[in-house]
């Protein structure tokens, strides 16, 4: 279920640990954009840190690739 969200900027990874910490989270899935290589980049960074800071984390990459179309469709 999800708990809310996170603001990207400076304070993300911090306010991420403080969730992690506060649910004993083990497992975390990213929207990964299969035809957005430049976000592929952005997002694949992102896990680098997440990965050094949480080694036994898993990640879970879902392809995300026109949610936001089929998002505002059912609306």
């Amino acid at each position: 279920m999800p708990v809310g969200y996170i603001q990207n900027d400076s304070s993300t990874l911090y306010d991420l640990a403080n969730i992690i910490q506060q649910y004993n989270i083990k497992k975390i899935i990213i929207g990964y954009p299969q035809r957005q290589k430049d976000m592929q980049e952005k997002i694949d960074n992102f896990i680098k840190e997440l990965k050094f800071v949480y080694p036994d984390m898993e990640i879970i990459k879902v392809d995300e690739d026109y949610t936001s179309v089929e998002a505002s469709s059912i609306i």
